[in-house]
């Protein structure tokens, strides 16, 4: 492993290595209770999609800025600077709730950058958590009503006849740089900003290989055959519960016309137009905080003489 790859992997958004979780704690009722009791013991509030922010941080709210109703049942992050972090879910109506309003909550699409990386890893963290048991309120198997237990980790059936049990999950996505060494092949959704390109993804199936899944992506969304897939690094995507596979792939033929309607138009981009396209506009590239960017500027970085990040610098000025 190069230190090139750890850079580029330490860089994905939502990613730090730090966070402990601390998750042989959240079984432990008595140190739960002791826990929520402390001062020093912080939770990450989520309305609808987003956080509780100050400026460029999140808001780490204490419990005596809380509704007591909101404290029922606090999802355990984990610890966070020697303190321990919940997250508390405020719901989806469309009207932040009174006792909150004039907090600033913020979507991290839209302060996911602007996060350091222990503050967005937990954002992420918390959105992934509090999203999941809202769409498991009730047992997939017989309909019944769920409860919390495990500090927010585990659904419990309340139906003694059935007892099942739930666990968050992350639905796993390929995302892959394919290129031909000196062009990367880049596709575009037609709900995309103008101009916007990015890489090829889409969700693993069921059965399915991650080369396989990344094989076929590329196959079916742009009618290419691709080789030498690689891993690359994931990044944790809480929109609502993906993780990101980032691959890198040589395209080595053409097999078929694409088969999925999902992109309205897939092209070649050498070195120089991302240059001319990132100097001059229309802005050509994936948000920064996406892997997507990530593996591109990986790219990049290793084939043109100044990197990328310089480049959008220059244009910034």
């Amino acid at each position: 492993m190069t230190d090139r790859f750890d850079d580029y992997s330490n860089a994905n958004v939502f990613v730090d290595y730090e966070f402990d979780r601390h998750a042989h704690q959240r079984s432990n009722p008595k140190w739960l209770e002791r826990t929520l009791k402390k001062s020093d013991t912080r939770f990450i509030v989520i309305w609808r999609h987003r956080c509780a922010v100050t400026s460029r941080s999140l808001q780490f709210a204490r419990a005596d800025e809380l509704q007591p109703a909101d404290l029922g049942s606090p999802v355990f992050l984990g610890m966070h600077n020697q303190a321990a972090v919940f997250a508390i879910d405020l719901g989806a109506a469309r009207a932040v709730p009174t006792a909150y309003q004039g907090w600033d909550f913020q979507g991290l699409r839209s302060i996911g950058t602007h996060l350091c990386a222990s503050e967005a890893a937990l954002a992420a963290f918390a959105l992934a958590m509090v999203l999941w048991i809202r769409r498991h309120r009730f047992c997939g198997l017989c309909g019944t009503a769920t409860t919390t237990a495990a500090a927010g980790h585990v659904l419990h059936c309340s139906n003694p006849e059935c007892g099942e049990r739930s666990f968050p999950r992350s639905d796993p996505a390929i995302i892959v740089l394919a290129t031909d060494n000196e062009r990367v092949l880049l596709g575009r959704q037609a709900s995309w900003p103008e101009g916007r390109y990015s890489t090829i993804a889409g969700f693993v199936e069921p059965g399915e290989s991650l080369e396989a899944a990344v094989r076929r992506e590329v196959a079916e969304e742009t009618g290419h055959l691709v080789s030498a897939v690689e891993y690359v690094s994931s990044q944790p995507w809480p929109f609502p519960s993906s993780l990101m596979l980032g691959f890198t792939a040589q395209v080595s033929g053409t097999a078929q016309h694409p088969t999925d309607e999902e992109l309205e138009d897939v092209r070649w981009f050498t070195l120089d137009q991302i240059v001319t396209r990132t100097l001059n506009g229309p802005a050509l590239l994936p948000p920064p905080m996406s892997i997507a960017y990530r593996l591109i500027e990986r790219w990049f970085d290793q084939l043109y003489d100044e990197p990328l990040a310089q480049i959008i610098a220059r244009r910034r000025g």
